[in-house]
C-alpha cells in the first residue's frame, strides 16, 4: 500500500503478494479471538486438562535435553510450556483464554525470531507443532466459524 503511485501495476501485485499470506493470518487471528470473545468455545474436563499438563512436562524434558536447539528457542519453548501448565493450573481463573493467548505468542513469535522460525521449518519441531494443534482442538468447538486449528496449520511453516 506504500509503492508509489507511478508503480507498475504486476509490482504492486508482486507486493502485495508477498503481504497476503500475512494479512490473511492476522485476519484468522483476529476472527479467532472475536468468537473466543463471544463464547464459540468448550471448556476443558479435567482428563483433558491432565494429558496437557502430562504432554507440557514431557516436551520440557525433551527440550531441555536437546543440545541441538538455538539456546534463545530452548528457552522460548521452556517458558512457552511452564506458562501453558501454569493455564492449566489456574483453568478456573483464566479458562481458554490462558491457552489462546499462550497459542498466539507461539505462533507471533515465528515472525519475530529467526532462530525459532528456522526450528519451525525444521523436522525437531514435528512434536511442539502438534503439541500446539493439540491443544488448538482441544480449545475450540466444532462449529466455530474460523477453527482454531485451520489457523495453527496456516500460521505454522
Amino acid at each position: 500500500m506504500s509503492l508509489p503511485i507511478n508503480t507498475k501495476s504486476d509490482d504492486f501485485a508482486l507486493s502485495a503478494h508477498k503481504l497476503f499470506p500475512h494479512v490473511k493470518n492476522f485476519i484468522g487471528s483476529q476472527i479467532r479471538i472475536w468468537n473466543l470473545v463471544h463464547g464459540n468455545q468448550k471448556n476443558l474436563d479435567k482428563d483433558q486438562m491432565s494429558s496437557i499438563k502430562q504432554k507440557s512436562e514431557i516436551l520440557i524434558e525433551e527440550f531441555i535435553k536437546n543440545n541441538e536447539l538455538a539456546p534463545n528457542v530452548r528457552a522460548f519453548l521452556i517458558k512457552q510450556l511452564r506458562k501453558i501448565i501454569e493455564a492449566i493450573d489456574h483453568y478456573q481463573i483464566y479458562g481458554n483464554e490462558g491457552l489462546v493467548e499462550i497459542l498466539d505468542e507461539s505462533i507471533g513469535h515465528a515472525f519475530t525470531n529467526k532462530n525459532y522460525e528456522d526450528f519451525l521449518k525444521d523436522d525437531q519441531s514435528t512434536t511442539w507443532k502438534e503439541y500446539l494443534l493439540i491443544i488448538s482442538t482441544v480449545v475450540t468447538t466444532s462449529d466455530s466459524f474460523v477453527s482454531l486449528t485451520n489457523n495453527i496449520k496456516n500460521f505454522l511453516p
